[in-house]
């Protein structure tokens, strides 16, 4: 997806710095590819971030089952 908005960028860009009058509508399209790719950054950060959470978390659980069946077996 990341390609994918960069050479949409790339193109409108060509296309619209190529023109003889900039306008409104086309800024707009490139402010919005933009936003678009830096949503898409933060959300894959997000996502990895929530991956070592979960491992983190696991680890923890793990450890703890493992306090607790030492504590039993006493």
């Amino acid at each position: 997806m990341v390609q994918e908005l960069t050479s949409a960028r790339s193109v409108w860009g060509a296309v619209w710095t190529g023109r003889e009058t900039a306008n409104l509508r086309g800024n707009q399209l490139l402010v919005l590819i933009e936003d678009a790719n830096q949503i898409t950054n933060s959300v894959v950060a997000l996502v990895e971030l929530l991956a070592i959470s979960i491992v983190y978390e696991i680890k923890c659980l793990h450890c703890a089952i493992e306090r607790l069946q030492k504590s039993i077996l006493k």
